[in-house]
């Protein structure tokens, strides 16, 4: 690994990241090579004696740390704003963790307007929470092939009734962890944890890949 190359890869994409107001193009694959990268320049260790090594090595560790924080929190913020517009974006631009961020506040304004939309118009008249219920259901059933993009999660704020006709179609996959992690929301609308090291689970299989990339969990293979 030429730690200087991969220093400046890091650096022109976090500038470009900075400095434009669209998303950069960030694959999975590249999100893992700077993982690599930053566990292995941190894991990494120089004899004591050799002051001037250490000194160099410790500003890389520094600023490569840095560098892939900041572009993360940079994205992050561009999809948080992007999403509370119902701005379009190319989730070939996203990586796995990015596209369920966006699409989990898209399904949540679009769900909220639904309802806003629908009290709206049952002021004036004596309708119970269950007649509302029923015409939001009815009203996300027409609509599920409007943007497949999103459709899974759109159904999230039908809740358990949804949760029901998806949860056959999710595919699910059995992990360890390797380290502690806090409750999370599976793509199939059940809370899930919080999680201790060691411990394994069967979570829907997108979350289960993003922990993974992570590396907060692996895989577990029964045979």
């Amino acid at each position: 690994m030429n730690i200087e190359e991969e220093y400046e890869r890091l650096y022109n994409h976090w500038f470009q990241e900075f400095n434009e107001a669209d998303l950069t193009r960030f694959s999975q694959e590249l999100f893992n090579n700077y993982k690599n990268l930053i566990d292995s320049i941190n894991e990494f260790e120089l004899h004591k004696d050799e002051t001037l090594e250490n000194q160099i090595l410790k500003e890389y560790k520094k600023n490569l740390n840095f560098l892939f924080n900041d572009l993360l929190k940079i994205r992050k913020i561009k999809i948080i704003n992007a999403s509370l517009s119902l701005k379009e974006i190319d989730l070939n631009l996203l990586i796995e963790a990015e596209k369920l961020l966006y699409q989990n506040i898209v399904a949540s304004i679009k769900g909220f307007e639904k309802i806003k939309a629908l009290l709206t118009n049952l002021t004036d008249k004596k309708y119970s929470f269950d007649d509302l219920q029923i015409s939001l259901k009815s009203q996300e059933i027409s609509e599920l092939n409007e943007s497949p993009a999103i459709q899974q999660d759109q159904r999230s704020i039908e809740g358990d009734y949804i949760a029901e006709e998806i949860e056959d179609k999710i595919e699910y996959g059995l992990i360890r962890f390797l380290e502690n992690n806090p409750a999370i929301v599976g793509i199939d609308l059940f809370n899930y944890g919080p999680f201790k090291k060691e411990d394994v689970v069967n979570l829907p299989y997108k979350n289960a890949v993003i922990l993974v990339n992570e590396k907060i969990a692996e895989f577990i293979s029964i045979n």
